[in-house]
């Protein structure tokens, strides 16, 4: 890690004078490390060497102590004044502005954790875990498979709630909550799945793209596929082998819409698998691409990523799963 160290210029003065200003900038630093963690004794940063691709994990869990200290003084109820002041602020700028995809960000930058035990346990696991290791591991393998032409922040939170997953926020931002169920496996395969949604936003969206129940289905059954490619010998998302013509005509017809709700149910599941299993949507996105590339084998990563929904689904034979 690039660790910056402030030192005193020398300065030419009387000894008395030289005393007072040391005193006063030990006073001014100890202060401004009880507020927020300076830039640089949170981020980590490293380059891809074959492509000159560069990172920056940010440890944005190093901030919660502060938070953590003032919320237990009880001196101000409101935690979201605590939380924004001394963890959401500090990063925002490296972690969410600007972010086309921030949206799916905003419970983990508004609702303030109150589990303040179990969110010390986290953040002092996260303090003594390799995660940068693990995660420089899946950015070098995944960009020199996809390069890319700007910088990735990859910022880690504690998360105590299971409901807070890896995303994308935008180009350049990756999310990544940690919880104490998450392994390292599922760390690598996860940042792999979400450096290939950074990839396809960076070089394809723009502020004309519409996502359609099918986009997004294919958008993450490339980064399912992506995720495989870079870790074969990992268990990761789960594919249903069946094609089940239960779910598939509940879900044919909503394809070229923009329903919510029905894109939720489909992408996600509805937890009690009636209607739709765990991670349906991912499943058969996968299956999509798979289908397209089984016609279509010598397309390299770069050729797949770039296609349309469309032509993954209807250039496949997916489909004829269901004639």
């Amino acid at each position: 890690m690039d660790w910056r160290i402030f030192s005193l210029r020398k300065l030419i003065i009387s000894f008395s004078a030289l005393v007072l200003i040391a005193a006063a900038a030990c006073l001014s630093v100890y202060m401004f490390r009880q507020s927020a963690k300076p830039a640089d004794e949170l981020t980590y940063t490293f380059t891809n060497a074959e492509t000159g691709q560069k990172f920056n994990i940010i440890s944005v869990y190093k901030l919660f102590a502060d938070y953590i200290a003032e919320a237990k003084t009880g001196s101000n109820p409101n935690l979201s004044s605590i939380y924004k002041k001394t963890v959401i602020d500090p990063v925002y700028s490296s972690c969410f502005k600007d972010a086309e995809f921030g949206h799916m960000a905003d419970d983990l930058i508004n609702q303030a954790p109150d589990k303040l035990i179990e969110l010390n346990q986290l953040t002092q696991q996260l303090s003594k875990h390799n995660i940068n290791e693990l995660i420089q591991e899946s950015l070098l393998k995944s960009s020199s498979i996809l390069p890319g032409e700007k910088p990735v922040n990859i910022c880690v939170f504690p998360a105590i709630s299971p409901k807070f997953l890896m995303l994308t926020a935008g180009v350049g931002k990756i999310i990544v909550p940690y919880s104490f169920y998450l392994t390292d496996d599922m760390i690598r395969v996860g940042i792999a799945h979400e450096y290939h949604h950074h990839i396809w936003a960076e070089k394809y969206l723009t502020p004309e793209t519409t996502f359609r129940i099918l986009d997004n289905v294919v958008f993450e059954g490339k980064a399912v596929m992506f995720e495989k490619l870079i870790y074969p010998d990992i268990e990761s998302t789960f594919i249903y082998p069946e094609y089940n013509k239960k779910y598939w005509s509940r879900t044919e017809p909503y394809l070229q819409g923009t329903n919510y709700d029905m894109q939720s149910k489909i992408l996600y599941g509805n937890g009690n698998g009636n209607e739709y299993p765990n991670a349906y949507g991912y499943s058969e996105g996968y299956k999509m691409v798979l289908s397209y590339l089984d016609l279509h084998p010598e397309a390299s990563p770069a050729e797949w990523t770039a296609l349309s929904a469309e032509t993954i689904f209807e250039e496949g034979h997916y489909s004829d799963h269901y004639k």
